[in-house]
């Protein structure tokens, strides 16, 4: 990688992730494609105060990339406790990024005991962030094809979606959904070959941290059981015979209970469907670190802005199945339905009254929910245009922007 693409490429990782990046040119290898060389390497270190956990920082690094038009490769996926890594491509060039952390040396934790049972101050949460990319012979693209996978999308309100593919001899077809923790989830799998025998492919399930639901050898078609962690999930769909194969996928997963709980904001909103404002299901931060980034970069919020003020106007939803969010201004009603009524208010008839041909109702006469744009005509009140749209759940859709979980819509 040129040094101009390394600078443009840390620029960016430093908005990102919102802390200062270095960058240095240091030993390369692909330890996948087992190949060495030369990189560019962009650092970025900070504490519990600068970044909400590790699932943020994986996050923002995957929806830094992923905004540029890079492709991850699962080859390269990798998480634990206290870390995170993955791999991107593009054209020739592949980074390798890792997040880490671990405690300062004054936390004392005992070392015969799990890091999940030390007690951390956000202080002692030592993060790093290292990002090495290479082009050439170091970054020889694999087949994407293989390697990237599809998203299943449920309908909304649905607790099911069925996915149809053909496979050639050998080949794996790889989808990905993100389900949380303690969620039952049935995968059905049913296959015919090319000369109309039933069977031909099986499946593999593993989660994003690792975790192996169901691996290849057990040369199952059916899965069935509680999820242990909230995060992404991974199925491989795997042709067995040395004939063609064509398949039906199906993921089921029961809406969620009143009893479960939930502190990722696209996990609860993925299973509650549509619901006005976070209820009691809901235990993560108020407004997740998540949203208030996505949102900054959306409405191109000036990074001098400080954080509090960007949370405290912030306002979150959740409609099928996603993550709605919306800013607070001076006419921007985030936590109003919009208001489609077509009969003047008492207010305005009294403005009209006083203003008879105003070429504009001011919003604090009007209110700032109506969807329409008044004027006074010969001392009445009358719509000169309809300047907003309600959304499904009633809302003004021009103020809420869907946020996903690498930061895009």
């Amino acid at each position: 990688m040129d040094a101009a693409a390394c600078d443009d490429l840390a620029d960016a990782l430093e908005q990102a992730l919102g802390v200062a990046v270095t960058t240095a040119e240091a030993p390369f290898e692909d330890y996948v494609g087992g190949q060495t060389g030369t990189g560019c390497q962009m650092t970025a270190s900070g504490t519990g105060l600068d970044f909400e956990d590790l699932g943020v920082v994986s996050d923002a690094l995957r929806g830094m990339f992923e905004a540029r038009g890079w492709q991850a490769d699962i080859e390269y996926e990798a998480a634990g406790p206290t870390g995170e890594a993955g791999g991107y491509r593009k054209d020739n060039m592949l980074c390798l990024w890792m997040a880490e952390w671990k405690p300062s040396e004054d936390a004392n934790c005992p070392p015969d005991q799990p890091i999940s049972a030390c007690k951390l101050s956000p202080e002692q949460k030592l993060y790093t962030i290292t990002v090495n990319c290479a082009q050439g012979a170091a970054a020889a693209p694999t087949p994407q094809a293989e390697l990237q996978p599809i998203r299943i999308q449920f309908e909304p309100g649905a607790t099911s979606a069925k996915v149809e593919g053909k496979l050639a001899p050998q080949e794996i077809k790889h989808y990905v959904l993100r389900a949380m923790a303690g969620q039952e989830m049935t995968v059905n799998l049913s296959a015919t070959t090319a000369s109309g025998a039933a069977g031909g492919a099986i499946l593999a399930i593993w989660g994003a941290d690792g975790t192996v639901l169901i691996s290849d050898h057990a040369e199952a078609t059916t899965w069935k059981g509680p999820l242990p962690s909230t995060q992404d999930y991974y199925i491989a769909v795997i042709c067995t015979p040395q004939e063609s194969a064509s398949y039906t996928l199906e993921v089921v997963i029961p809406p969620a209970k009143e009893g479960d709980r939930f502190s990722d904001p696209f996990a609860y909103c993925a299973a509650v469907g549509t619901i006005d404002a976070p209820d009691a299901r809901y235990v993560g931060p108020e407004v997740p670190d998540a949203i208030v980034k996505a949102l900054r970069k959306k409405l191109e919020i000036s990074d001098d802005a400080p954080k509090e003020w960007v949370v405290k106007g912030t306002v979150w939803r959740c409609m099928d199945g996603k993550v709605w969010a919306c800013f607070i201004g001076a006419n921007i009603p985030c936590k109003a339905k919009a208001n489609t009524s077509r009969t003047p208010t008492s207010e305005m008839i009294d403005f009209c009254k006083e203003q008879p041909n105003a070429d504009v109702i001011p919003a604090s006469v009007t209110g700032r929910e109506t969807v329409y744009e008044w004027r006074c005509q010969d001392g009445a009140p009358k719509i000169v245009k309809q300047v907003f749209t309600p959304d499904a759940r009633g809302f003004i859709a021009d103020f809420w922007y869907e946020i996903s979980p690498g930061g895009g819509s």
